[in-house]
């Protein structure tokens, strides 16, 4: 009786499933596969549903059950690359999708996925051979151009790194992403006009909140504070509590001497990942200081070992107001500054090693 309506059975749930209504189309080949567990077919589309319904987990199992069925289907094993990619098992990732490429060593897509892990597990050389393997079969892929110039770039090799997303221009010359890319690159080598105008190319293509706040970051670096300030704001517009806009603002209003906006503003940086991880690491249920007397001061350092060093001439004048000061610092430089303040306790600023009983 399944076997006489199959057809439109499968038919019905195919179009159930164009229309996007899954549930419907989950019920009807859930039908299907209880009376034909080994149509691979079946299982398959029943894992792309559970895929658009961001169930990766129990897509994971139909896929492996068709894979055990027929261990020959390169889009398959893709697919549970790309599965486990998402859940971050990297090795399962690379395992099924080298799998696939030795099924079908032309399909650009394995050497592009495979790239792209070995890119983020920071294996870039592997990730770059990978790259031009795909670009033999395929020269003019926007994506194995692209993801070949962040390779480079992640290197360190900036001309590599040029070369190639100036090809993706060449392949598709509105790209937001590789305009910001070379933006970025240009920027960090400090030549800040050629990065502003790519960064300028980016917004006309695409207005948001990055976007803005590297350009207020470029304007600042060249000086034209009132156009960072005013890029800053629009970034700010577009997502409203943008914290890398809020924390640069701050740092063009101290640069400009406006220390009342400036220091308000500064406090953003706390939500800023390289900030974070120093919040994460402070005593727990302990009050910020007041400005006013306390028995124990706990002072921790923010910035690097040279500023480290020019704020110490500043150290006596907190004395007045606790009876026990506590300085975190570089461990470099504790015991220099133990020998000149007898009188106050020095520890490392890595504070993950103490327990802040007081």
């Amino acid at each position: 009786m399944v076997q006489k309506n199959y057809n439109e059975l499968y038919s019905e749930g195919i179009a159930n499933l164009r229309a996007n209504d899954l549930n419907k189309a989950l019920n009807i080949f859930k039908k299907l596969n209880k009376e034909m567990p080994k149509e691979i077919t079946i299982l398959n589309l029943l894992a792309e549903i559970h895929i658009k319904k961001d169930l990766i987990i129990e897509a994971i199992k139909f896929l492996e059950k068709s894979i055990h069925i027929d261990s020959r289907q390169d889009s398959v094993l893709l697919n549970l690359g790309l599965l486990y990619f998402q859940l971050n098992q990297n090795d399962l990732a690379m395992q099924f999708i080298s799998r696939a490429k030795l099924i079908d060593n032309k399909n650009t897509q394995i050497y592009l996925n495979l790239g792209i892990i070995l890119l983020k597990i920071n294996k870039i050389e592997p990730a770059i051979k990978e790259f031009e393997e795909g670009l033999l079969i395929e020269k003019n892929n926007f994506l194995l151009n692209f993801n070949l110039g962040l390779a480079y770039q992640k290197q360190g090799d900036d001309t590599q790194a040029e070369t190639y997303l100036r090809k993706c221009q060449q392949i598709q010359p509105n790209s937001y992403d590789v305009c910001i890319t070379l933006s970025n690159i240009y920027s960090d080598q400090n030549s800040y006009e050629k990065a502003l105008v790519l960064c300028d190319e980016a917004l006309k293509i695409n207005k948001t909140a990055d976007a803005f706040c590297n350009r207020g970051i470029l304007n600042h670096y060249l000086e034209n504070y009132a156009g960072a300030l005013k890029d800053y704001d629009q970034s700010i517009q577009l997502q409203n509590g943008y914290v890398r806009a809020l924390f640069n603002k701050s740092i063009t209003f101290l640069k400009i001497k406006d220390f009342e906006n400036g220091w308000d503003l500064y406090n953003s940086r706390w939500n800023t990942p390289s900030y974070k991880s120093i919040k994460e690491s402070f005593p727990k249920n302990k009050k910020k200081w007041d400005g006013t007397k306390v028995n124990i001061l706990f002072l921790i350092s923010e910035q690097g070992i040279g500023d480290q060093i020019l704020f110490s001439s500043y150290l006596d004048e907190l004395k007045p107001y606790c009876k026990k000061l506590i300085i975190a610092l570089d461990q470099r430089l504790i015991n220099l500054y133990q020998r000149s303040y007898p009188d106050i306790e020095f520890i490392s600023n890595n504070l993950k090693k103490y327990d802040f009983s007081f």
